[in-house]
């Protein structure tokens, strides 16, 4: 992003910084999805803390920000939910990620769990191991399009309301 696209931004600034603290690095973030950012932002009406951006390259045109929002975890989902047109996912650890590209003309849904042994077990224990699609970059990624699929957000949703819920970077998918 150039500088007068991030002050073209009304809730964002050339000052910001990361969730780790250091200066956003406006050159790696996408114009038109930092500028839903901007609009899921003003909807929530509380702070998000950036993580990472993507900018367009290579074939699968990386559009995306991963991002915490400081604020009752089971707001930010409802919030994506409105966002028409975007991909989006929710991680373990309150993270959220949006994202401009899609998926055979659909947007892209996923949910993923911290990617260790307890949290499988614990997964497989509640019935839900028949929706792990894939394991990649430490996250067990989730089904979207099962019909438990809400129970595993609803999961996902009560452990990242858990006050020792520990924020956790988000991974591409």
């Amino acid at each position: 992003m150039t500088p007068s696209q991030v002050q073209s931004l009304h809730h964002f600034g050339l000052n910001e910084r990361t969730w780790t603290g250091t200066p956003v690095a406006w050159e790696g973030y996408h114009y038109e999805t930092m500028a839903w950012m901007d609009i899921f932002r003003q909807h929530l009406r509380v702070p998000i803390s950036l993580i990472r951006g993507g900018v367009e390259h290579g074939p699968n045109k990386l559009t995306c920000v991963d991002a915490v929002a400081h604020t009752d975890f089971s707001r930010v989902v409802m919030g994506m939910m409105r966002l028409p047109g975007l991909s989006w996912g929710v991680y373990e650890g309150s993270s959220f990620h949006l994202d401009m590209r899609q998926y055979d003309s659909v947007p892209a849904r996923w949910l993923a769990f911290r990617h260790n042994e307890l949290r499988e077990k614990d997964l497989f224990r509640r019935g839900f191991g028949e929706l792990i699609s894939g394991r990649k970059d430490s996250w067990i990624y989730m089904n979207f399009n099962h019909v438990r699929s809400f129970d595993v957000l609803a999961y996902l949703v009560h452990l990242n309301q858990q006050p020792s819920a520990p924020r956790e970077v988000a991974r591409e998918v």
